[in-house]
């Protein structure tokens, strides 16, 4: 996820890259697209910015290390964000 501060009283804009592994038809990515959408985070996040998603799409499933908010916010440099 990306974060770009709003130009001359804009609105700011996350981009983000949802990446969907595995076998799955148009209608599921479409299904899981839609519930990404829906999340608290991007609908309070979506009041005072944009939210971009790209969508990329891997045929191979690998297992990575689970997600973590701790982890998420040391990658995202917004100032003034503490994750205690």
């Amino acid at each position: 996820m990306s974060y770009h501060h709003g130009v001359d009283g804009g609105r700011d804009v996350f981009e983000r890259i949802i990446t969907l592994q595995g076998e799955l038809d148009e209608t599921q990515r479409a299904q899981l697209l839609q519930d990404a959408s829906k999340s608290p985070v991007t609908r309070t996040l979506g009041v005072s910015a944009d939210i971009r998603t790209r969508c990329s799409i891997s045929d191979e499933y690998t297992s990575g290390s689970p997600a973590s908010y701790e982890t998420d916010l040391r990658e995202l440099s917004i100032p003034n964000i503490d994750p205690d």
